[in-house]
């Protein structure tokens, strides 16, 4: 293990070795190489990008890059609130492009990526208003009103974006061109024939929608051909992503705020009610459900064996994710033991001592944030004790993503930004995201079935 010659774990879960972090002006990375290594990652770049000092930040986010392009690459966006949008170099960390501020936003939701036949587009989500850009130079091609406002960020797949709406629907919407092309072309990326960016207006149009009771505040998860939706007043559903069809819904006890996580056939979900349930993503039926000691607000994040999440006040919690019991016999009175679901849920730690969320795991450990206190964690992902402690005072941001095996990507206030590699891939997944069934729409209960 790359890890194994660090010091010993305390007793109460501290590492001996925390590391404290030079001042800016004495290091040039926000990683260096030997404190990226102990958190079980290396860097691919870091890179300075003036303009992002002094931005008023909103989001960033890694998209994938085309499925079945051999030649593409993952695209790497930033926003702040003035209507800016930066788009990354994913493997140098240069800024490719920088869009003029659109005055007629207050800042994105969100912002992605898709092909319209065989050119690619940026689409940000702005919050009266749908902006996209020509992925290639970051020229506005199109901007359109809504006809329903989104309140989420969006799920993407192929040319299809989900998103909720403020009035509580689960909206499907898609690109088009609403004129006829113009005779001036301007050759796509794959260096065919491409459609024409000059005389079209590219807009993101509804095509349905499914309503939920509640507001929405969660984006919806897209997993193989399901649709997963959540809403304020304890509503969870899941659609089929091609139609829209309801496939089954469930209707808790209080809110849910925060996303789901989910792992092949199991779907975790945290509520206000205090419970954090295991359901099945085809059924919806309800395997186990845990009791916390407080609302759970934090997403969980579910990794191979594992569901990690923030219990306010009690720390970073691991739950099993298929939690087993011990028979004993009635009659001989012999223990067979891990033979029997366990309806209850059953925790395999806690660490009080960790706040923050959890945002990767690979197989070094567990690796935490919490924003708050600028501070990063790697936890030894079977006892949870604290590996490494990292105080990071300069960073702003950080995001965990399962891209190319596991990157970290970290952005301070001075306007640098690393990505980094994990150096052994992510746990693999023990299922496969199942298809959707075509079957009538079920009123699921919430009672633990088999």
């Amino acid at each position: 293990m790359l890890l194994a010659g660090i010091a010993a774990t305390t007793a109460t879960g501290h590492t001996q070795d925390s590391v404290p972090t030079a001042p800016p002006a004495q290091r040039s990375r926000i990683l260096d190489a030997a404190i990226a290594q102990g958190l079980g990652f290396s860097s691919r770049w870091q890179s300075r990008l003036p303009v992002l000092q002094g931005m008023s930040l909103q989001g960033v986010r890694l998209v994938a890059k085309p499925a079945g392009s051999a030649a593409g690459k993952d695209e790497l966006f930033a926003w702040d609130s003035s209507g800016v949008i930066l788009c990354i170099d994913s493997q140098t960390g240069e800024l490719d492009w920088q869009s003029a501020a659109v005055a007629r936003t207050h800042g994105f939701l969100d912002v992605q990526a898709a092909k319209l036949e065989s050119d690619r587009f940026v689409v940000a989500f702005g919050d009266a208003a749908c902006l996209v850009l020509d992925s290639r130079i970051g020229s506005e091609v199109g901007l359109g009103p809504y006809r329903r406002l989104p309140s989420t960020a969006a799920a993407c797949q192929g040319n299809t974006f989900i998103y909720g709406s403020r009035a509580g629907q689960v909206v499907w919407a898609q690109l088009h061109d609403e004129h006829i092309p113009s005779q001036t072309k301007i050759p796509s990326q794959e260096g065919s024939k491409g459609t024409s960016i000059a005389g079209i207006h590219i807009v993101l149009s509804d095509i349905r929608s499914q309503q939920l009771d509640g507001s929405i505040s969660v984006p919806p998860l897209i997993h193989g051909n399901s649709v997963i939706a959540c809403s304020s007043k304890g509503e969870v559903a899941s659609y089929d992503f091609r139609d829209a069809t309801r496939l089954w819904k469930v209707q808790l006890n209080a809110p849910i705020s925060a996303s789901p996580g989910i792992q092949g056939t199991l779907l975790f979900v945290g509520s206000h009610d205090q419970y954090l349930r295991c359901m099945d993503v085809v059924t919806g039926k309800t395997k186990w459900k845990w009791f916390n000691e407080s609302p759970l607000t934090r997403a969980p994040l579910a990794a191979d064996d594992l569901v990690l999440i923030q219990s306010p006040g009690a720390g970073m919690l691991a739950l099993e994710t298929a939690p087993k019991v011990d028979v004993v016999d009635p009659v001989t009175g012999k223990n067979t033991p891990g033979t029997e679901p366990n309806r209850d849920g059953a925790i395999r730690w806690r660490n009080a001592a960790v706040t923050g969320d959890a945002i990767l795991r690979h197989q070094e450990g567990v690796v935490v944030w919490d924003a708050d206190a600028r501070t990063l964690w790697l936890l030894d992902e079977q006892s949870g004790l604290i590996r490494r402690t990292v105080s990071l005072p300069d960073v702003v941001m950080v995001k965990g993503s399962e891209l190319s095996g596991g990157t970290l990507l970290l952005l301070s206030n001075d306007g640098r930004m690393q990505l980094l590699s994990a150096l052994l891939p992510l746990k693999p997944m023990t299922e496969s995201p199942p298809p959707a069934p075509k079957a009538p729409p079920v009123e699921s209960s919430d009672s633990v079935t088999e």
